[in-house]
């Protein structure tokens, strides 16, 4: 559901930044309008226990952080029953490097982006902080995006723990169950 926007604010929704064979990856993203300066980035990755929710979960907070002045995306990823990790973690880094890419069109500061996320989404970004400045998918000979900020929000971040390991979203994400997998 697209949210309904202020006056002051620029929605750029359904935008395509990945395809594959069989699937579309889309952000929504919000600016604030008529800016005369490159804007941060914030980028948002929602939870949903890998394998659930999509990019709409965080557009109310798009549309705050673009009215206090922030170029502010939503993405999407594929979720577990759709590829296996490391996909998702792929998919938030190419979708960080198509915003840099596209940088001079949304007049974003390709030098100040944020990653932000809950539960899932908390520890996809965790996951990309570590490994920020490794290539992507799409940019395989080059560094990958550099970041500015992680948030995550109750982000899953031990996922050997015996109280979490076995639950069934961990074996859907990872695509095998601990006692097959551990050093996965």
């Amino acid at each position: 559901m697209n949210p309904a926007l202020p006056d002051s604010v620029s929605g750029n929704l359904d935008v395509v930044f990945q395809k594959g064979d069989n699937y579309e990856l889309k952000l929504n993203l919000f600016t604030p309008k008529n800016s005369d300066k490159a804007l941060p980035q914030v980028v948002m990755v929602h939870g949903g226990c890998w394998i659930d929710g999509g990019r709409v979960d965080y557009n109310y907070y798009g549309v705050k952080l673009a009215q206090l002045g922030y170029a502010a995306a939503t993405v999407d990823y594929r979720v577990a029953d759709q590829a296996p990790y490391p996909a998702a973690v792929d998919d938030v880094r190419n979708a960080i490097q198509w915003l840099k890419d596209k940088a001079n069109t949304y007049n974003i500061d390709p030098d100040r982006i944020a990653l932000l996320g809950g539960s899932a989404g908390g520890h996809l970004v965790e996951l990309i902080g570590y490994a920020a400045n490794t290539p992507t998918e799409l940019h395989p000979t080059g560094p990958g995006p550099k970041l500015k900020a992680i948030v995550a929000f109750y982000g899953w971040s031990d996922l050997t723990d015996p109280t979490v390991r076995d639950f069934y979203w961990n074996e859907a994400f990872l695509g095998k169950k601990y006692a097959d997998a551990p050093a996965l």
